[in-house]
């Protein structure tokens, strides 16, 4: 495998035919977006930014496959920021009611809604396994020291994205975002939150339902803070 950064939002990989066996992933995998992809691009986003310092953005990904002499595979990934990406999207949302008479901010709340489930529907009991399918969940603590122990026993080489909450009720939340984690470190990670929270639930909405309903304590980085803490 051959890491290239193009700029500061694309980079281009090289697959050999070995590299193909090696991770067992096919130029069809990409075209249909498969889970084995996704799984790919995630391990590869992680091995450019050790290998190669390429700093993801967290952002959308967009992908270009083309297959080159001797059945290789080039790719070429760029990331667009969450932000822009948010931003066009919601234009994009506006502009399609605009065009059949409608700009009701109701009407395009309930558009935009239609996009994912009632968070109520996305929570689960701590010991349950269905979260490893989440790329952010909310981590639910009875108090901030079970926060902090359980930070203590995450084993990451880098810093993760998370951010903590005290919500209304005095009980701490913990939300923790897969980013360019491979899927096995990151559920790692969560696995690691039963043996300490009531609940692990999906993060929904860019977090609205945890801004409503608690106050941010730790901005960004929250588990290294709680590391820190336990010191």
């Amino acid at each position: 495998m051959k890491l290239y950064r193009v700029n500061n939002d694309s980079l281009r990989c090289i697959l050999s035919t070995e590299d193909l066996e090696k991770y067992n992933i096919k130029l069809q995998d990409f075209v249909t977006q498969s889970s084995a992809a996704t799984h790919f691009i995630r391990t590869l986003m992680q091995k450019a930014e050790e290998e190669i310092g390429f700093q993801s953005t967290h952002g959308m990904i967009s992908l270009k496959v083309m297959e080159m002499p001797d059945h290789d595979l080039c790719l070429t990934i760029t990331e667009t920021p969450e932000d822009d990406f948010r931003g066009k999207l919601v234009k994009g949302i506006s502009d399609l009611l605009s065009s059949i008479g409608s700009t009701d901010d109701s009407e395009l709340k309930d558009l935009m809604d239609r996009f994912g489930a009632d968070p109520d529907n996305f929570s689960l009991d701590a010991d349950s396994d269905d979260f490893e399918y989440w790329d952010e969940v909310v981590i639910k603590f009875t108090d901030i020291d079970d926060a902090i122990e359980y930070a203590s026993r995450v084993k990451y080489g880098r810093p993760i994205i998370s951010e903590l909450y005290r919500l209304e009720d005095g009980k701490f939340a913990l939300a923790v975002h897969q980013g360019r984690m491979a899927s096995e470190s990151f559920d790692r990670v969560v696995s690691l939150a039963s043996e300490f929270c009531t609940s692990i639930e999906e993060y929904r909405y860019d977090g609205a339902v945890l801004k409503e309903h608690g106050e941010v304590i730790i901005k960004e980085k929250a588990i290294t803070a709680l590391k820190k803490i336990d010191k």
